[in-house]
């Protein structure tokens, strides 16, 4: 019994670390490339890559590894779009996180 109680925990903090870590990852755009057309979409897309990469490199393997990455990634691509501050990013992230918990439920 106390191992199977002991493990939802040492994951969840775990999985809580990895964003931690990835708070350091830093994002360079101009607004030039945000106000051009179809300028949201190709930085939303490098945010999301930078995001993948970083939460890779800071997710230790495991049979959970997938599931704490993915919220990591989630995690750090609001953290960068909040961060930017820009209403285009923002919807289009709302409409794509949409998306996502749409396919998932």
């Amino acid at each position: 019994m106390l191992f199977k109680s002991a493990v939802p925990v040492v994951l969840l903090t775990l999985a809580a670390a990895a964003p931690a870590h990835a708070e350091s990852v830093v994002m360079h755009y101009s607004a030039k490339e945000l106000a051009a057309p179809g300028g949201a979409e190709a930085l939303y897309k490098r945010i999301e890559a930078r995001a993948r990469s970083a939460c890779a490199d800071a997710t230790p393997a495991g049979a959970w590894a997938r599931r704490a990455a993915a919220a990591c990634e989630e995690d750090l691509v609001a953290d960068l779009v909040e961060k930017i501050g820009d209403g285009r990013l923002a919807a289009l992230h709302v409409r794509k996180s949409d998306r996502r918990y749409v396919a998932r439920g």
